[in-house]
């Protein structure tokens, strides 16, 4: 694991994904960010999102989406399914709409 968290600790991008969306409240084009974070307590990264407004908040979909590390995969693939993962989590939400 050591691996993993050292990789991602060494990229040069900034960790977060930003994902164009309309904002299904207003019809308006937005953004809706991800910050990516290793939590090394308790071995995964994870994604958050910033709630803009209380009902976002209280969601069950949006707020974060946690990846297990497993050190037989690499970071390009844990990458790859915890952006799969927060694609979801916009798909489903009641807020935004992909586009």
């Amino acid at each position: 694991m050591k691996n993993i968290k050292q990789q991602f600790e060494e990229m040069k991008q900034l960790p977060i994904f930003e994902f164009e969306v309309i904002d299904k409240r207003t019809n308006n084009k937005d953004y809706v960010l991800f910050n990516i974070e290793i939590n090394k307590s308790n071995n995964t990264f994870e994604a958050s999102h910033i709630a803009l407004t209380k009902e976002e908040e209280e969601s069950k979909f949006i707020a974060m989406e946690i990846l297990n590390i497993d050190d037989d995969v690499s970071l390009d693939t844990h990458l790859s399914q915890l952006y799969e993962d927060c694609i979801n989590s916009i798909m489903y939400s009641d807020f935004y709409e992909l586009i």
